[in-house]
């Protein structure tokens, strides 16, 4: 299976072990990699939602929303 995160990681490993200079069989090391990696695929995916739904936010308008809710039986 291919791993569309692989780049995130690849970055995460060079700055944990290479640019901070952590040894990689440490506890340290695993940890600092693991909050890198998850914090660039956390935004990377926070990124591609909000561009969905601000694209599909441009079909929905007010008028359309009020006509949505105004045919809407009230009890």
């Amino acid at each position: 299976m291919v791993d569309i995160f692989y780049p995130l990681q690849w970055i995460a490993d060079k700055l944990t072990y290479e640019v901070f200079g952590i040894a990689p069989d440490t506890h340290l090391a695993a940890s600092v990699n693991f909050i890198i990696y998850d914090v660039m695929k956390i935004f990377l995916l926070l990124a591609m939602m909000i561009f969905f739904i601000s694209y599909l936010r441009t079909y929905i308008t007010p008028e359309r929303t009020r006509r949505v809710l105004g045919n809407k039986k009230r009890d």
